[in-house]
């Protein structure tokens, strides 16, 4: 019998730009998401969209298409060239 699994957090670093089609991939996350879960982005975004880039808009938009919700975001470790982290629930 196959049993469901469910997780409270998902975690993508640094490979948001990788994903071909991003928002079914996180249509698909959020499903494996329990009711409270959380899924959080850590990465650097570019300023504007190119073949191999993602803007931080482009991000935000395919998320909420996703059916994600902001929760927050923080900027604190981008002096250290770490990116920002995005906090989305559902």
């Amino acid at each position: 019998m196959k049993k469901n699994v469910f997780f409270v957090l998902i975690l993508i670093v640094g490979s948001y730009q990788h994903f071909a089609d991003p928002v079914a991939l996180m249509r698909n996350a959020r499903g494996a998401l329990k009711a409270n879960g959380r899924l959080a982005i850590v990465d650097r975004f570019a300023e504007k969209d190119s073949l191999d880039n993602v803007s931080e808009k482009t991000m935000l938009t395919q998320m909420g298409r996703a059916g994600f919700v902001l929760d927050r975001s923080d900027t604190s470790i981008d002096s250290t060239g770490g990116g920002h982290v995005y906090l989305f629930r559902i």
